[in-house]
């Protein structure tokens, strides 16, 4: 049946009945309302399927948040806003990282993921004095990544001689409480531990005590001697030293010396001369002196001495006078008898 025919059965005509107009009416406005929906079907289609057009991403980096959207907004492209703690001390609603990066082809309709920064956080400097210096090393590093790897904190080390423990914190600047919104140096005084200055003991073995006094005396190593009958061989010498020779030891610290007896002949007596003096915070010079008749007095030893034992071995004539002096002042006085 041709199309014509079709058309013509279906439209209403005056030698039908009434119930039959109805019908081919009816018929008539739904293969109209298809072939509508066919048309627009298709011109649907043809719209959704047409390419969309591609743009290239701007560069949004270092733009403010509202530039940076206007930017967008002109591409037609979507926005995705982060914030986030800058890296690299970016103020505060700048744009300092995107997604897709700058030159990259996107349709219109993409989305742009941009980081845009907090700026740098507000921290208050913490109470430090007591701490370990690692302890705080650790702290201001969690601190800085608080604040996206900024350092906003650097530390600054100055060691000083302290009663403290080594690395204990005894100072620090800023104050605790300050509190800060720009990278701050964080400078911490830290103790290196009581202050000490150490010495080498020299190799006394078999020395005469005349010598073993000038070498350690010239080192202002403090000394004790004592003497001991040790055989005719060893009078006189060196048969033992504490602390050993060579060995390094703090300033200040006493060597102990054990020399051999020397029998007395001629008026000539040995023996040892102890004298107990105040500790003093610095070591004073000590000088000991022997008075000779007519020729005043001669210096035996000199040094300086932290106060505590004073120690005069001596072979000398019974009579023979010796002085302590502390700073030039006579501090005591014995008779060899």
């Amino acid at each position: 049946m041709k199309f014509g025919e079709i058309l013509t059965a279906i439209m209403p005509r005056s030698r039908r009945t009434p119930e039959g107009k109805v019908i081919n009416f009816i018929a008539l406005l739904f293969s109209g309302f298809l072939l509508a929906c066919l048309v627009l079907g298709f011109v649907v289609f043809a719209v959704v399927m047409k390419p969309a057009k591609v743009v290239s991403v701007p560069n949004l980096n270092d733009l403010e948040l509202v530039t940076a959207l206007e930017r967008l907004q002109s591409y037609g492209l979507v926005p995705e806003v982060h914030q986030r703690n800058s890296r690299d001390n970016i103020p505060r609603g700048v744009v300092f990282s995107q997604h897709p990066r700058a030159g990259a082809n996107v349709r219109m309709g993409g989305t742009v993921v941009l980081s845009v920064s907090r700026g740098l956080a507000d921290i208050e400097i913490g109470n430090y004095l007591g701490w370990m210096l690692a302890d705080v090393q650790d702290k201001v590093a969690y601190q800085n990544d608080l604040n996206g790897g900024e350092e906003i904190l650097s530390v600054t080390v100055s060691r000083v001689y302290h009663k403290a423990p080594v690395n204990e914190i005894i100072g620090q600047s800023p104050e605790p409480g300050t509190r800060i919104d720009k990278p701050t140096e964080l400078v911490l005084e830290v103790s290196a531990g009581p202050w000490t200055e150490t010495v080498v003991i020299p190799d006394l073995d078999q020395n005469d005590f005349l010598t073993a006094i000038q070498k350690l005396s010239e080192n202002n190593i403090p000394f004790n001697f004592r003497f001991k009958d040790m055989g005719s061989r060893n009078a006189g010498k060196v048969v033992a030293q504490t602390p050993s020779a060579k060995e390094r030891v703090q300033k200040d610290s006493f060597c102990d010396i054990l020399v051999g007896e020397i029998e007395e002949q001629d008026d000539q007596v040995f023996g040892v001369f102890d004298k107990i003096l105040p500790k003093y915070r610095t070591p004073v010079n000590l000088s000991v002196y022997i008075n000779v008749p007519k020729i005043n007095k001669v210096l035996y030893y000199s040094m300086k001495h932290p106060g505590g034992n004073v120690s005069i071995p001596y072979y000398a004539k019974k009579g023979t006078v010796f002085t302590v002096e502390i700073e030039g002042k006579q501090e005591a006085r014995f008779v060899v008898e």
